[in-house]
């Protein structure tokens, strides 16, 4: 090397260890001094230091913007995908790190909580690895990588002359699958339909009951005598006047439950407007 360019090089690695003995005297230095970090270690051959600054950083202290096109001027495509994975751009991240590392780009696609979109980053990969690849008992590895993928998500990619015995062993696997979730769901609706029948038993029941009330009973809330308006009986055998209830239990219901009780308790007083004009 010229005797210019190792006096650069010492220059530069001088001004990084300077910029980093600032950062972590005070982390909440300004942005200029991590963007300047981040320049010089894009300047270097090995992208390690970079992507070791990004780990380390604050979020907030770089300009993501700035450092995406620093990055991308000195083609530290990993440091790229570490980007824009940080400001949640995942697919951009996966589509990006499909370039260079598949190994990276299964990294990111499994960061996201939201499982629609993991999968979706997924099917990327699959697709990739499906297309450059002619081994395919290779390329069903995938499906043991992300539990989120099925045999039927992963078919369209594959090439038509593709025989089926290439993927017996997976598609008799997602057909036993399905074969318990039917039987699940089965079971499930069997004991919706037994709930649901027994519900309506119970109902009928109730239909047929009767309580007596003397006529002295107060009501439970406001000790008024309970003949002095509508009433409910509870199987308890408290009494409540409907007014004094309602009143009571308002304050705690929502809003939107509020107006439905209010409703309720209207459509109830014509109702019972309706019967007194017909006696």
């Amino acid at each position: 090397l010229a005797a210019a360019e190792i006096l650069s090089i010492e220059v530069e690695h001088h001004a990084i260890m300077y910029l980093e003995h600032c950062i972590a005297i005070d982390p909440n230095c300004d942005k200029a001094i991590y963007n300047l970090l981040l320049l010089l270690h894009a300047q270097q051959k090995e992208e390690a230091a970079l992507l070791s600054f990004l780990d380390s950083t604050r979020p907030g202290a770089l300009d993501h913007k700035y450092a995406l096109r620093v990055c991308t001027q000195h083609q530290k495509i990993a440091a790229c995908v570490h980007i824009y994975s940080s400001m949640n751009l995942f697919e951009e991240a996966v589509q990006l790190a499909l370039r260079v590392n598949v190994a990276l780009a299964k990294e990111n696609a499994d960061k996201p909580l939201d499982t629609e979109l993991k999968k979706r980053l997924w099917l990327m990969i699959a697709e990739h690895i499906i297309s450059a690849e002619t081994d395919t008992s290779r390329a069903m590895a995938i499906l043991d990588e992300c539990d989120l993928l099925k045999i039927e998500d992963i078919l369209p990619f594959f090439h038509e002359f593709v025989t089926i015995d290439s993927f017996k062993s997976e598609i008799v696997e997602s057909l036993e699958d399905y074969d318990q979730r039917i039987d699940h769901l089965r079971i499930q609706m069997e004991d919706l339909q037994r709930s649901t029948k027994e519900i309506y038993q119970e109902i009928d029941k109730l239909q047929d009951r009767k309580l007596e009330v003397p006529a002295n009973v107060t009501c439970a809330l406001s000790g008024k005598p309970i003949l002095s308006g509508p009433f409910y009986i509870f199987p308890s055998g408290y009494v409540y006047l409907a007014e004094e209830l309602l009143d009571h239990v308002l304050p705690y219901l929502t809003e939107e439950q509020q107006r439905r009780a209010r409703d309720l308790d209207n459509i109830l007083k014509q109702a019972d407007l309706l019967e007194s004009d017909a006696e």
